[in-house]
């Protein structure tokens, strides 16, 4: 690939942005790429080779069940040097790209440039799902008790995404522009060729991909845009069409099917509804009981005082309860995600742990494909009986059919206290067996090394180093041989760095965090009352409470909000 004048500054900023969009990896490495913040100006050389060859690099795929459905997604998997180039070429392209976005579009707008910093803070993508709801609310709340909707998305939108035409589809938008970033635009076609399957498919669960499929889409957008007394809102690939008439909204949905043909795009014809203000969904749509009663508990936390986060909690297990009882799946993370937050809390943490250890038991084996949202809230203090039954899925095949989920699985269960002899048998099977994908069997690796003992660390670690040139399971040998006594140990450091000179990055970040631990669960202090009057930054939320049409405040921190389901 050529990347014309990369200069060193550039690339520390490149590792900066990949780390904070590696917060949520599907597959989470073992110290979130922490040691690449030790990359300095001697390293840069051989860094820059890594990243611009994408040949020197092993690049997996990924199997992932789908959060509400028994189908799964398949997506490439980049390594960390290849993630680096992926965020230097989005530094370059996003100051003249970011203009390009629709303003119909919630799911990509850039929140900050200045000084380089990464443009989108950990865990926004939830507050913009919230306000792409909302903004869809006021719509249907405009209309009263006249007017039509329609709720769609794409089918399998980011896979079938065809590399040539994605990159031709910035020559367009750039226009004349595109000149001048020819030499990016190349390279980064050349790196999602690399990683596409038959020529089609950007990587899955990165920022940088939601915000070029975000561009891609804008001709779409400006099309939709233009449909006379037509509403239309996207969050990547949901889509929102709001009209007066019957006719309208029709007119629009046709409009963008054929848009959507025209960029090799096809709409869920199971997931595309029509909604009329007699439908009981026209009213359901309105309604912000919950936003409002979520919104409430971001107050009580952010006020944080032991009577406000008790009522946290109270409210947050009262409507758990409720949305057990009825199925409700979204309302079940939302609320999970406030107890977790009242888990912070010392002083109640056991009562919120209780709740959210059910949930995330039940949730491993009723919905697979949030299976990174249950290791969540299984682990700030899991019990030995949830490790029981944890061990009990993973031996369960009727509920052990995704390695992903495993993988989740074992995360969740090796932040326990203790593990019983069962599960340890269980983790040191799982990492020797090299029919699993090597992101399991990294994890099984170092889950036993730190509940380990003696010689079979050892063992593990050699099983991970042993004809593998998965940087993934060199990664998990390091991490694994932290447990090891020194002289096996700087025997281990050797190996590893002698393959890969890059290591020895993880082996200082290991030397300087002697107590590593990859899980800290963050805890705070009650605050007192008279250090309750600061601000919380907000956005005016609206939509039907209890039945009337009501303004509120939502807030927007990022986790305060559940993703759509």
């Amino acid at each position: 690939m050529k990347i014309p004048k990369i200069r060193d500054n550039e690339l520390i900023s490149a590792i900066q942005w990949a780390k904070a969009d590696a917060e949520d990896d599907f597959c989470p490495d073992y110290v979130r790429y922490a040691d690449y913040s030790l990359v300095a100006s001697q390293h840069v050389p051989q860094l820059i080779t890594s990243c611009l060859r994408p040949d020197m690099q092993q690049l997996g795929r990924l199997v992932v069940p789908r959060p509400t459905s028994l189908l799964t997604r398949d997506t490439p998997w980049f390594p960390f040097c290849l993630r680096i180039t992926y965020m230097l070429l989005l530094r370059r392209l996003l100051p003249k790209l970011q203009t390009c976005l629709s303003p119909s579009c919630h799911s990509s707008r850039v929140e900050n440039l200045d000084g380089g910093s990464y443009p989108w803070r950990a865990g926004r993508g939830v507050s913009a799902w919230a306000r792409f709801n909302n903004e869809y609310r006021k719509l249907i709340l405009d209309h009263g008790a006249e007017g039509f909707a329609i709720a769609t998305d794409l089918t399998s939108f980011f896979e079938h995404i065809s590399i040539r035409g994605f990159v031709a589809g910035l020559h367009t938008i750039l226009d004349k522009s595109a000149t001048d970033f020819a030499d990016e635009l190349s390279a980064l076609g050349e790196l999602l060729e690399a990683a596409a399957l038959k020529g089609r498919g950007l990587p899955q669960n990165m920022d940088a991909s939601r915000f070029f499929a975000d561009i891609y889409l804008r001709v779409v957008d400006d099309r939709l845009r233009a449909v006379p007394e037509l509403g239309y809102l996207r969050y990547v690939d949901d889509i929102r069409l709001v009209a007066k008439t019957r006719g309208a909204v029709l007119r629009g949905l046709q409009e963008l099917e054929a848009q959507l043909k025209a960029a090799g795009l096809f709409l869920n014809s199971k997931k595309t509804e029509l909604i009329d203000a007699d439908d009981a969904e026209w009213i359901h749509a309105q309604e912000a009981d919950h936003d409002f009663k979520l919104a409430e508990c971001d107050e009580l936390l952010f006020t944080a005082t032991k009577t406000k986060v008790e009522e946290c909690l109270r409210i947050a297990c009262n409507e758990l309860q409720a949305a057990r009882k009825h199925g409700k799946d979204r309302l079940i993370r939302a609320y999970g995600n406030r107890l977790l937050r009242v888990a912070q809390f010392v002083g109640v943490r056991s009562d919120a742990c209780q709740q959210l250890e059910a949930i995330a038991l039940r949730g491993f084996r009723s919905h697979p494909g949030a299976a990174d949202k249950w290791a969540e809230f299984a682990s700030p203090a899991l019990s030995q009986d949830g490790v029981r039954e944890l061990l009990a899925i993973l031996n369960a095949p009727d509920y052990n059919a995704y390695a992903w989920t495993n993988m989740w699985a074992i995360i969740a269960m090796a932040r326990a206290q203790s593990l019983p002899a069962e599960a340890m048998d269980k983790l040191r099977t799982l990492a020797f067996d090299r029919a699993q994908p090597d992101y399991l069997r990294g994890w099984a690796a170092v889950a036993f090394a730190r509940h380990g003992d003696g010689l079979r660390r050892g063992e593990i670690v050699d099983a991970c180093l042993t004809d593998s040139n998965s940087l993934f399971l060199k990664r998990a040998a390091v991490v694994a041989a932290q447990q090891l006594h020194s002289i096996m140990k700087a025997d281990i450091r050797a190996q590893t760095v002698g393959r890969d000179p890059m290591l020895s990055l993880l082996w200082e970040h290991l030397d300087a965090h002697p107590g590593y631990d990859w899980y800290q669960f963050s805890s705070r202090d009650f605050a007192e009352a008279s250090e309750t009057d600061k601000k919380m930054s907000f956005y005016e939320a609206e939509g039907l409470v209890k039945g009337r049409r009501t303004k509120f405040k939502a807030y927007s921190r990022g986790t305060n909000y559940d993703e759509r389901d």
